[in-house]
């Protein structure tokens, strides 16, 4: 009799255990924060500082130049907000800018944007669900801003014209985002390149590999009761739209960046990605001792080059 009750409690035990941790990995990791409505701050790390004093001044130059505030609603309700950057000369060509984990558009490509703009495209960067200035409480972890992504890309149809041309470009999170919607079969043919900076294979590969590397735990079974309670609270599986499968589904011409560096985001990821993709044009370009998301500021000269080289493959299409 006695086994009988022992048995059940500890496995209860294990259980209750179990769920206390899965819930306690989604508030770290997958749930809007207060802050998440400013920008990011800088840690302690010379490189990060000099990302952090380059993202917040190209921030103010993006604000400073003439622009519009654009929103959207998503397919579950959501008020999403972007900030449109016209080109100098009226051209209905334009660049979509997909930020990265816990940051904002105008913030991620802040360093990039005198680059971009000069290239004669308008910009268009929305504030990912959950971030910025746009609603929701859990973050999307590039699946469900996949779907964002394809709104956004409407929204950019409808107002720039059915024979507009858009380029889909992301950092970190926001490479996963694209590189998802890229082979989504909702993805509006106007659509003609996309550009993929340090983005993760999966959702489920990135928060497995965070599992280990920032909280010391093992995936099982804990990884497996959070994606349960995120198919639940939040309408969506990390495993489910994957950047790495997505892409199988892609013939676009395909820019993928990742620093050698990369810790955060490994640079084996990006060349998985890279070997996956079924785009009969694609190019992998690794910058030498870049960290994450660092690529732009370590090697500014081969980054332009290649998103140069995307671009034009994107006006000839």
């Amino acid at each position: 009799m006695k086994k009988f009750w022992i048995i059940p409690c500890s496995a209860a035990a294990l259980i209750a255990a179990d769920f206390a941790a899965a819930g306690a990995l989604i508030r770290a990791t997958m749930i809007r924060t207060p802050e998440m409505a400013d920008d990011p701050k800088p840690d302690d790390t010379p490189a990060w500082q000099e990302y952090y004093r380059r993202a917040k001044a190209g921030k103010a130059w993006i604000l400073g130049q003439p622009h519009e505030n654009w929103e959207i609603t998503s397919f579950d309700g959501l008020h999403l907000a972007a900030v449109f950057l016209p080109a100098e000369v009226p051209t209905n060509r334009t660049i979509l800018c997909v930020h990265g984990y816990r940051a904002n558009g105008c913030f991620d490509f802040g360093a990039a944007a005198p680059f971009l703009h000069g290239l004669g495209w308008n910009l268009l960067l929305p504030d990912d669900r959950a971030h910025g200035a746009s609603e929701g409480t859990f973050l999307g972890f590039g699946n469900l801003d996949s779907v964002d992504c394809v709104s956004w890309c409407r929204e950019l149809v409808k107002k720039t014209g059915s024979d507009c041309r858009i380029v889909l470009y992301g950092i970190s999170m926001g490479a996963a985002s694209v590189l998802a919607a890229s082979g989504d079969p909702d993805l509006p043919s106007e659509v003609r390149a996309v550009a993929a900076d340090c983005g993760f294979s999966s959702g489920w590969a990135e928060v497995k590999r965070e599992l280990g590397q920032m909280f010391h735990l093992p995936a099982f079974p804990i990884l497996p009761t959070a994606d349960l309670l995120m198919r639940w609270k939040a309408g969506y599986s990390l495993r489910e739209r994957a950047a790495i499968d997505r892409v199988r589904n892609s013939k676009l011409p395909l820019l993928i960046i990742h620093g050698t560096d990369d810790t955060f985001v490994p640079t084996s990821m990006g060349q998985e990605i890279y070997e996956a993709s079924a785009s009969p044009d694609k190019h992998l370009l690794l910058v030498k001792g870049a960290v994450h998301a660092h690529s732009y500021l370590t090697d500014t000269e081969a980054y332009e080059k290649a998103f140069r080289e995307l671009i034009e493959k994107a006006e000839e299409t």
